[in-house]
């Protein structure tokens, strides 16, 4: 069976998504170091994530929404509407 991570349409996810995770983290002036503090993920992890290698699954989807004070929806913004957190 292949690796679903290796079709062009879920890589293309993924890394879509890595990109959104690292624009709400700049967004929020964290490293990639303080992000996995808080969200109690190690930074390499948050690295392969943010570069699309990595497919987060729903077990990272809440700790990293709670450490940038969003909503796990708000992780997945749509193409029309991307929805950046307000800043404290």
């Amino acid at each position: 069976m292949r690796d679903p991570r290796q079709r062009p349409d879920v890589q293309a996810q993924l890394i879509a998504f890595g990109r959104w995770l690292r624009t709400v983290r700049q967004f929020r002036d964290l490293t990639q170091e303080q992000l996995g503090e808080r969200a109690g993920i190690e930074r390499a992890i948050i690295s392969r994530i943010e570069r699309g290698e990595l497919n987060p699954g729903i077990a990272y989807l809440w700790p990293l929404a709670d450490a940038l004070q969003v909503k796990v929806r708000d992780l997945f913004p749509d193409d029309d509407h991307p929805r950046l957190p307000p800043r404290e």
